[in-house]
């Protein structure tokens, strides 16, 4: 036997509260209609501790809500870093009209009870609206009916109407965006299910796309090649690792300091990096000038091999040389 759940949706504007035991029942109500299994016991005074009070068991049934709402977003909020939890949650459930930007006490936990009872009822509303236009195709009329009170619930939401005033739709979460802006364009004239077939269908020639070119991609890598670029982006990693050391230590003891002082300083020229740096300089002014050197030998040498060339060419003159020498000598000797 289907249930039936009566869904409300109170706004702070309301002249008449529901009593605290009354919204407590029909929540009880709403999550058995739900199949939540996340509570031990159904027991009134467990569950309005779970909702009333901040834990890993109120959160649970916080990412379950959001889940069942926005499943993209609940798969990212599920894996990112706790303490962003709170803001995205709050963006979400805001954008679709539960609460308003500034609730954040209600979704930490510390707000009013009243507050946050009523907040559950619409979060438990908006996921019964949700249930009952996502059905099957025999409950093709009561689907289009809910479907209608659902929209017609966002459109007069006093906390949604600010927030799609201009055609603000930045604010929406991704995976409600492109739905959004379709059910805009076409107004009431089709159903949500038929937009919501629409994106499922198109979201299937996307994944059809996306496995064509993952096994492309597969045929044209090779293991080599993946572990030879998985190597060479270690080795830049490491090597710019060594080299922002270097820098951090120049800029540490040498720039950091001339830069933030209220006098003109100059930069110093002690220090290890900078004595070894003059080491440096000094021996590569040595290597060069010992290169120069021996450029100029090589010279010399060049110059005495093509006079040694001229010389082989002509005997006449190599006699005269020596002639020349001996005499030289010769007279040398005399003279001594």
């Amino acid at each position: 036997n289907k249930v039936e759940v009566v869904m409300t949706h109170k706004t702070p504007n309301n002249n008449t509260k529901m009593r605290e035991e009354d919204i407590l029942a029909g929540i009880i109500t709403h999550l058995e209609y739900l199949s939540y299994n996340g509570l031990e016991t159904m027991e009134p005074s467990w569950v309005r501790s779970v909702l009333l009070t901040a834990g890993v068991p109120r959160q649970s049934l916080m990412l379950w809500v959001l889940s069942q709402l926005v499943p993209t977003e609940a798969a990212e909020i599920s894996t990112a870093p706790p303490h962003i939890h709170t803001q995205r949650i709050l963006q979400c459930l805001s954008c679709m009209g539960i609460c308003r930007s500034g609730d954040s006490e209600v979704i930490q936990g510390t707000a009013p009870a009243a507050a946050q009872l009523q907040f559950w009822q619409r979060c438990l509303d908006s996921i019964s609206h949700v249930r009952r236009f996502s059905t099957s195709v025999k409950d093709q009329e009561s689907e289009s009916h809910s479907s209608s009170i659902l929209l017609d619930q966002l459109a007069d939401s006093p906390y949604l109407q600010p927030i799609l005033k201009d055609g603000g739709t930045t604010v929406i979460p991704g995976d409600l965006r492109e739905k959004y802006r379709m059910w805009c364009r076409y107004g009431q004239y089709i159903p949500v299910t038929d937009l919501l077939q629409d994106n499922h269908d198109q979201l299937n020639k996307q994944l059809e796309k996306y496995s064509a070119m993952e096994e492309h991609w597969k045929v044209q890598q090779t293991s080599t090649e993946q572990n030879e670029l998985q190597a060479n982006v270690c080795q830049g990693i490491s090597d710019l690792s060594k080299q922002h050391e270097l820098f951090q230590g120049v800029y540490s003891l040498y720039i950091a300091p001339w830069t933030t002082s209220n006098t003109q300083l100059e930069l110093p020229n002690t220090g290890p990096l900078v004595h070894e740096s003059n080491v440096k300089l000094t021996k590569l002014t040595q290597v060069l000038k010992r290169t120069e050197e021996a450029s100029q030998r090589c010279e010399e040498l060049g110059e005495q091999e093509k006079a040694v060339t001229r010389h082989s060419n002509h005997s006449s003159a190599i006699t005269s040389t020596l002639h020349s020498l001996i005499s030289q000598q010769s007279l040398a000797k005399s003279v001594q």
